[in-house]
């Protein structure tokens, strides 16, 4: 085991000490007095981007498998005894990793340990048909209810789908396909299992009131006799998958409340030099009352909501526009003011004010995530797996605190303009609009510099 305690002055906020134990598992801890908890987040890099064709939505359907038991805790288990010992716990799943977390009494940071590295090293005796089956059915419950039933539910799969071809890795969701759930065997599940879910393509991140050293000690003591995956499959990559040509606009006729427009652009990797920039540009954009399009399309009441997001990913990220209709109108006339505020980064950048405000906003976050052992822990865990570092995290605050309006505008005009955004247009039911060649002209106006769960 390697443990490497960080110098002083990268330290800058709080102290981080890291480990990696010798079967390859990387642990991270940060200690933090001011209240008597711990938080354990556990990361492994294995997100629906790892999936292989015709075998979607195996990441997320191990979120739900990894809490029905283990070598030596019986299903369900695993949430009973830290709900019992006073602290919470769940799990995530995106393209990229999928995490599961929990926050106890420091007294109960063995129990977390114990639980996490037996379902690490042991799930496999546990998982069976049954518990198999009980699963899929959650998980298609979940699609019906968040995707197939729920107005616009399916927008972002429609968005992924349109920008990016099959084979690339960001071409379907999470969620995954009904068709391919069905045909998950025991024998697919397994081999997901043993390919992904090891030490060596995992991070434990620790945060609270606990001695660095003494953490370590024990997650050496929990997680040191699992072996490693020597033959670990490579990360996914998009090199060789270039983002689909922009067609016509989508167009969605259903149970949906108002007209709407669902617009996105495919954008660099989250590591790439333009993303802080971006990202302050994003938020200038729609975050808040005091953005510009809440200025500039909700406060003339030129829509009914308006928003913009940059999904950050590590072979590729979104960026994303949604505009709905107000009161059974057209969305055109908010798509048309949204692109206008677009335009305007592209070309003549923020306002000082706007960028600072920005910042500032952003700074709040980031304080609130590195503040509290729980949100402190994932954002280590976080930085460790998807960065290589747990101290990337204060260079991202750094990333965004330089930021200034030429540097948005110069990523916007070089992200964006000249590009035509991928559309999908949900009209309501009988509604009689028409998305000729108005909404194409909406499309090419988002693409002066472009307008893009």
């Amino acid at each position: 085991m390697t443990t490497d305690p960080v110098a002083p002055s990268r330290q800058r906020a709080f102290p981080v000490v890291q480990a990696t134990l010798d079967n390859g598992l990387p642990v991270v801890v940060s200690q933090d007095r001011a209240a008597p908890i711990v938080a354990v987040s556990v990361w492994y890099r294995v997100g629906s981007a790892d999936e292989e064709p015709h075998r979607t939505g195996l990441a997320h359907l191990f979120e739900h498998l990894m809490f029905e038991g283990s070598a030596q805790v019986a299903a369900g288990e695993h949430f009973q005894q830290i709900h019992q010992a006073g602290g919470f716990n769940n799990a995530t799943t995106s393209f990229d990793r999928t995490k599961y977390y929990q926050c106890v009494p420091v007294e109960y940071l063995d129990l977390v340990l114990w639980l996490e590295a037996d379902r690490m090293g042991g799930l496999l005796e546990a998982l069976t048909q049954e518990s198999l089956d009980k699963q899929r059915g959650i998980v298609k419950n979940e699609r019906r209810q968040r995707y197939e039933t729920t107005p616009y539910g399916d927008s972002w799969e429609r968005l992924y789908r349109g920008l990016y071809p099959d084979g690339h890795p960001y071409h379907h969701l999470p969620i995954g396909s009904m068709k391919d759930l069905d045909a998950a065997s025991l024998t697919d599940v397994h081999a997901f299992f043993e390919r992904h879910y090891a030490p060596n393509n995992a991070v434990v991140a620790i945060a609270g009131d606990v001695d660095p050293d003494a953490a370590i000690e024990r997650a050496a003591h929990w997680f040191g006799g699992i072996p490693p995956n020597d033959e670990l499959p490579p990360p996914p990559r998009a090199s060789a998958v270039s983002p689909t040509p922009v067609g016509p606009p989508e167009v969605v006729e259903g149970a949906v409340p108002e007209d709407a427009i669902f617009a996105g652009f495919a954008l660099p990797p989250s590591t790439d030099a333009c993303m802080p920039p971006l990202e302050v540009g994003f938020n200038v954009l729609s975050s808040g009352r005091g953005s510009a399009f809440h200025r500039h399309v909700i406060r003339p009441e030129l829509a009914g909501q308006s928003a913009a997001s940059l999904e950050r990913g590590q072979v590729g990220s979104l960026g994303g526009f949604v505009v709905l209709g107000k009161d059974g109108g057209s969305a055109d006339a908010g798509w048309q003011a949204m692109t206008d505020e677009v335009a305007r980064l592209a070309t003549d950048g923020p306002t000082t004010d706007e960028v600072e405000r920005a910042q500032a906003q952003w700074r709040r976050g980031w304080l609130e995530r590195v503040a509290d052992a729980h949100s402190r822990a994932d954002e280590l865990a976080a930085c460790a797996s998807l960065y290589g570092d747990p101290q990337h995290t204060f260079v991202r605050y750094e990333e965004q605190m330089r930021v200034t309006p030429g540097a948005v505008r110069d990523a916007f005009a070089a992200a964006l303009h000249g590009r035509e955004p991928t559309v999908v247009r949900y009209l309501p039911e009988n509604s009689g609009a028409s998305v000729g060649a108005d909404a194409n002209a909406d499309a090419d106006a988002a693409a002066a510099p472009g307008t893009g769960r």
